[in-house]
């Protein structure tokens, strides 16, 4: 896909999916939605409110594709919907799984938003215009981080040496730039796993290609990446960042999101053992010293190749290897998010020394089992996320009052996956990416790992409030029967309560996982 086609491809899914009380919202009126106004109408022919209800039931036919004429008695607007086909619990069902289906080839991908971050971060003249992503991003490490050296990637001698047996002569840093191109990534075919660490002799060419790709390495491998890619593109944090350059929002919200799209993409299904599948959802870990050392540096006025050598260092001098802190593991992660405002303001030496006071800088962890230490690396230190727990067992209990967990296990409700092979939209383009797409989700939801609190992810969260909305509004015979817009306003109202205060991102209609969620709870309570 060319770059420039992105935010057009953005625009579009805004358009079609964030208009949620009409676009979003109509075509899945049921007959019975239609029946329920036309008997609020019938209640109200003498009150005032009258011409708004009526008014609304014309609204909704259109919205529908029927046509009706104004005027008539209320019996033709009943049998009109009564005898409409497409109003029916079956075509309910298909038009979700068409909406989905429509839309799911839009929903932007890993790969999309880095595109686009790096076509409006980046200097035109750094690239050439047949440049591929993954190419430009190796660029960019390579002139403004200095082949992340300082970070001790490895690399540079395999760039040097392709480039110089591509020019037949010892090779500028301009040369390179000029020279190098798409080829490089080749090498990566037959490098084994010790070649392809950051600190081998292909780290800083996987990195590039992992990053452009949407790959999310397993240890937290890309998500240190992510905060090098963010200092060589000019990104920033806090007060002063701007849309097109905030890390948080750009990289650790859209980029490394919980976007099931990367399930269809043949890297995650060949590898699976290799990658980060899920990521949390959470984003910055807050509690992480090395994430806090690396975001005071990328608000700091400094070069790139400043911020990397500096953060580096910072962290070589705070991290130990002693037994990890009990004091660091009893605060939540609120106590250290608000730490930013006011430390990040603080010259080197005082920031450095707070970070050695008030953070667990241990690069160990120790095995619940064997009650022995082992080494982690840097972006797996304080992971335990103290306060999504405590949401997490929170909303567990309330689950648990309405119903047995052992129920809570049908998974999405508006379509059987194991006969999506029979759907009428089975020989349309891609439809079998789509299947497994679907298929992806549905397993999410039946896991029994999102009743975990100990490993709680924003995926987990969601699902058990899905089955606790089901549940509660279920045994409300008042609550029951919305019909699709009321139903997503509250859904989405009372899922972004439990969302947003586990620090995790609100629901989203660009994300496939949380309208497939939503579509299958109102299947759930009313077809």
């Amino acid at each position: 896909m060319k770059i420039g086609t992105i935010t057009k491809r953005l625009n579009d899914v805004l358009q079609t999916m964030n208009d949620e009380y009409e676009n979003f919202c109509a075509p899945f009126y049921s007959s019975n939605d239609f029946f329920r106004k036309i008997e609020q109408l019938k209640n109200n022919r003498q009150n005032s409110v009258a011409p708004s209800i009526l008014a609304e039931l014309y609204r909704m036919y259109d919205a529908v594709g029927i046509h009706c004429e104004r005027g008539r008695e209320l019996d033709y607007y009943f049998d009109l919907a009564d005898a409409a086909d497409g109003l029916n619990d079956v075509a309910i069902q298909q038009k979700m799984i068409r909406t989905l289906y429509d839309n799911y080839g839009k929903y932007p991908s890993p790969q999309d938003y880095m595109a686009r971050i790096v076509d409006k971060l980046s200097d035109p003249q750094d690239f050439r215009r047949d440049d591929t992503l993954r190419l430009r991003i190796l660029k960019q490490f390579i002139k403004y981080g200095d082949y992340l050296k300082d970070a001790h990637f490895g690399g540079q001698k395999e760039i040097f040496r392709y480039v110089k047996e591509k020019i037949s002569r010892r090779p500028t840093t301009a040369d390179i730039l000029d020279n190098l191109d798409d080829g490089i990534f080749d090498k990566l075919t037959a490098a084994d796993k010790i070649q392809k660490k950051p600190d081998g002799k292909f780290g800083l060419i996987k990195l590039a290609d992992d990053l452009a790709t949407g790959k999310f390495r397993t240890g937290g491998a890309t998500k240190r990446g992510l905060y090098l890619f963010a200092m060589v593109f000019g990104m920033t944090f806090g007060a002063s960042a701007t849309a097109d350059n905030d890390i948080e929002k750009n990289l650790f919200r859209d980029y490394y999101s919980n976007n099931l799209i990367r399930f269809i993409t043949d890297d995650c299904r060949d590898g699976a053992g290799d990658y980060e599948l899920l990521p949390s959802g959470a984003g910055i870990n807050y509690k992480n010293f090395a994430e806090m050392i690396y975001l005071y540096h990328i608000a700091r006025d400094y070069s790139p190749q400043d911020k990397i050598k500096f953060s580096a260092q910072m962290i070589r001098d705070v991290q130990s290897d002693d037994t990890p802190q009990e004091s660091a593991q009893a605060h939540d992660t609120a106590f250290y998010r608000n730490f930013c405002g006011e430390i990040f303001d603080k010259p080197p030496a005082e920031f450095k020394a707070f970070v050695a006071e008030n953070y667990d800088c241990s690069t160990r962890a120790i095995d619940p089992k064997s009650g022995k230490p082992y080494a982690i690396g840097l972006m797996q230190a304080q992971l335990e996320q103290r306060t999504a727990q405590a949401v997490h067992r929170e909303l567990l209990r309330k689950l648990e009052t309405l119903t047995a967990l052992d129920e809570c296990d049908y998974g999405l409700w508006f379509v059987e996956v194991d006969k999506l092979h029979e759907n009428p939209l089975r020989d349309a383009p891609h439809f079998k990416d789509f299947c497994e797409l679907l298929n992806n989700a549905n397993r999410l939801l039946k896991s029994k790992r999102n009743f975990d609190s100990r490993n709680v992810t924003r995926t987990a969260l969601l699902a058990v409030y899905y089955y606790w909305h089901n549940e509660f509004h279920n045994q409300s015979e008042l609550k029951r029967w919305t019909n699709f817009a009321e139903h997503f306003r509250a859904f989405k109202d009372g899922v972004n309560f439990w969302l947003e205060r586990a620090f995790y991102q609100p629901l989203d209609t660009k994300n496939f996982f949380d309208i497939a969620v939503v579509f299958s709870s109102y299947a759930y309570l009313n077809l």
